[in-house]
């Protein structure tokens, strides 16, 4: 009688460990799911005049990009960088500026200009997007999974030959629930009071470096 209890326990378990495994495995969000949840994050008729850019259309795997953008009124920003891995990380706040509040027609830059660490392509090759969220109430600050996000940062690792800080950021742990809570939130707000904007930028290739031809040897005859 103890063995069939014994074996009964030890099914359960088992079971509630294949649950819990595949309740993971159906939680886990790819690029396209986290892109999608993240273009489900849009207002219609947006109170703040949101500018987003990067430098260049396109950027190849070890490059470096520039961001800029700005916003017509004093409001609370958040960027969020879907990668071609499905890597997401949170691009501002970062480490250097923990304060996510910008001032009216002001242009912020990042990294900014003299700055000792950049934001740096990294393979697969693919298109990467990068989503601003602003509001004009600091509604970010009371969304409980991106905080904890950033209270519990898991850090991108530098890369070789990148300035002294190296590429440092955020890298979100379970983004998909945080696309959610701020698609949550969001669309309780007075329409008039936020925006979102997203650009996109394609990854390619490095070009393989150019073989350097040895000078030519002239013979002068004898």
């Amino acid at each position: 009688m103890q063995k069939a209890n014994f074996l009964a326990i030890i099914c359960m378990v088992a079971l509630a460990l294949l649950v819990t495994f595949q309740t993971g495995q159906a939680e886990a969000y790819g690029p396209d799911d986290l892109l999608k949840l993240s273009n489900q994050i849009q207002n219609e008729t947006p109170g703040i005049d949101l500018k987003l850019k990067t430098e260049k259309p396109e950027y190849a795997i070890g490059e470096d990009v520039i961001i800029e953008f700005q916003a017509d009124k004093d409001c609370y920003l958040a960027l969020i960088d879907i990668g071609t891995s499905g890597n997401t990380i949170i691009l501002f706040p970062n480490k250097w500026r923990p304060d996510n509040r910008i001032e009216k027609g002001k242009t912020y830059r990042l990294p900014p200009l003299g700055s000792d660490f950049s934001f740096r392509v990294m393979a697969p090759t693919g298109v990467e997007h990068i989503k601003a969220l602003a509001s004009v109430d600091p509604v970010l600050s009371k969304i409980g999974s991106l905080q904890e996000e950033l209270k519990q940062p898991v850090e991108t690792k530098a890369q070789t030959g990148s300035p002294s800080s190296g590429q440092v950021f955020l890298s979100m742990k379970d983004p998909g629930v945080v696309l959610k809570d701020i698609g949550l939130v969001f669309q309780k707000l007075d329409p008039s009071k936020w925006a979102t904007k997203q650009v996109a930028f394609k990854i390619v290739e490095a070009a393989a470096p150019t073989a350097t031809q040895p000078p030519a040897v002239t013979q002068t005859p004898t």
